[in-house]
């Protein structure tokens, strides 16, 4: 997750349009990978909530 803010600070905090969130939500929500109960990529930690808004994020595994 530090990696993942430390992206994020560098591309200027840039969010991905709602289309694109939507999209990505829904890929995690049917992802064996998803820890539902706290929303959480089993892969590599991050809240799947706040990863998908964020423009310099992408799947750990290619899905989105």
């Amino acid at each position: 997750y530090i990696i993942a803010l430390v992206k994020r600070s560098a591309s200027g905090y840039e969010n991905t349009s709602q289309k694109v969130y939507c999209k990505r939500i829904s890929i995690c929500n049917y992802c064996e990978n998803l820890d539902k109960q706290h929303m959480e990529c089993t892969v590599c930690g991050c809240p799947v909530l706040t990863k998908t808004k964020w423009a310099s994020e992408s799947c750990p595994i290619n899905k989105w």
